[in-house]
């Protein structure tokens, strides 16, 4: 019985260790595609939400950061730094989760 007991916890321990090794594979893979990604396209610091907002939500100086991210595809998408002041008091079309970058699509237009 002990026996049985002991090699439930070693397999236990080992299917762990596994899935432990699996997230640490994937987090890698992934940082590693996004190195590929700023390499081939470039990389630019881009405004992005600082707490989930929902739709309707007027955009706050004090809700907004900056992540920099690879230009793949968002070039003339996105708002940088510079975009501040078109950005403070527009309100959001779209929920947005917490990190997300701020797309023009994302904004309702101005009135």
């Amino acid at each position: 019985m002990v026996v049985g007991i002991l090699l439930a916890v070693v397999g236990i321990g080992g299917y762990l260790l596994g899935r432990c090794n699996a997230g640490l594979s994937a987090e890698k893979a992934k940082s590693q595609a996004q190195a590929e990604l700023e390499l081939r396209y470039g990389k630019v610091e881009a405004l992005v939400v600082m707490a989930d907002l929902p739709a309707g939500s007027v955009l706050e100086r004090r809700v907004l950061g900056l992540r920099t991210i690879p230009l793949s595809g968002l070039s003339g998408r996105v708002f940088h730094v510079e975009d501040l002041q078109q950005v403070v008091g527009r309100k959001l079309a779209f929920d947005l989760k917490r990190g997300n970058v701020i797309l023009n699509t994302d904004l309702l237009p101005q009135q």
